[in-house]
């Protein structure tokens, strides 16, 4: 059985510099889950599909979390400009 998902973000002025930030850290590679990250429009887009759930599971966390925590530092360093 394959599994997909697929996962859309719109941080408005943060999109693009959260994706930059995913794909600068290898978020543009495939990997074991057949994953891929791009923009459409100004919407990032995550997608991936995989026969075995545990490399689904592991590559959506692996994306919400490094999408959290580029966001977390954007906005971090908003606050230290302002």
């Amino acid at each position: 059985m394959t599994s997909r998902y697929e996962v859309r973000l719109d941080a408005g002025g943060m999109t693009r510099h959260i994706f930059e930030s995913i794909r600068a850290d290898g978020g543009g590679q495939p990997g074991p889950a057949g994953a891929t990250v791009r923009m459409e429009g100004g919407v990032m887009v995550a997608r991936a599909e995989s026969g075995g759930i545990a490399h689904l599971r592991a590559s959506l966390n692996s994306y919400l979390r490094l999408a959290h925590a580029a966001r977390g530092s954007l906005e971090a360093g908003r606050r230290h400009t302002d």
